[in-house]
């Protein structure tokens, strides 16, 4: 699978440009995505091999939220991880409440252990994760 054409077509399907300024996809051990156009933000890294997705950041602009904006984006991640095939992983939740809404199930503390182990990344007692 290659992931830069991955990554670029589920970001255009859902309304988003995907000029060279704006998104970068590496791929080595880690597929790092940073796509930061105007106004908004997602950097995520997905570790394929394992089958996790973690280290996701999604901002918008606070001047242009309340437009669909960041529910399209979200879908955008969710389906480049689901066609990965990975679990995605919340490690840094300042919301539950919305993580929830969108499906997102709480970490119990002994996954939590355990992936953090497997991943070598920390974990918070609010973390969440969800499978696409």
């Amino acid at each position: 699978m290659d992931m830069e054409i991955l990554v670029s077509a589920v970001l255009k399907a859902h309304g988003f440009p995907t000029t060279p300024n704006v998104l970068t996809v590496s791929v080595a051990r880690l597929v790092k995505i940073d796509f930061h156009p105007p106004n908004m933000l997602l950097y995520a890294e997905l570790d394929i091999q394992r089958g996790f997705a973690f280290n996701a950041n999604l901002h918008i602009n606070p001047r242009i939220r309340h437009r669909g904006i960041g529910a399209r984006l979200q879908a955008a991640y969710e389906e480049i991880c689901r066609e990965a095939r990975v679990t995605i992983l919340i490690n840094n939740n300042r919301n539950p409440a919305f993580w929830r809404k969108l499906g997102f199930r709480r970490l119990n503390p002994f996954r939590q252990m355990l992936l953090s182990r497997h991943l070598n990344i920390a974990f918070d007692k609010g973390s969440m994760y969800k499978v696409v």
